[in-house]
């Protein structure tokens, strides 16, 4: 989706990027399939900031608190691992 929507910039896209990206903050937050540890985090950061231009004030700052609160808890199990 990144990929499609930096080249396209598709709009429709949006409502499904904003699902995916939900989807990852809650999945990195409990590190589902090790999640944290991939870059996926890094993606979803990405999508982020490619949100940000069609957002309003309210959804802006919601997004990049959660983004903030991603790359915490991914920061500190990458710290964690042991494998």
């Amino acid at each position: 989706y990144r990929e499609y929507f930096e080249l396209s910039g598709d709009l429709d896209l949006l409502p499904k990027i904003k699902e995916l990206v939900q989807i990852y903050f809650e999945y990195i937050q409990f590190n589902v399939h090790f999640t944290a540890y991939t870059d996926n985090v890094e993606a979803c950061s990405s999508l982020v900031n490619l949100l940000i231009p069609y957002l309003n004030e309210e959804e802006k700052a919601w997004y990049l608190s959660e983004r903030e609160r991603m790359w915490e808890k991914a920061l500190m199990l990458r710290a964690e691992k042991t494998f």
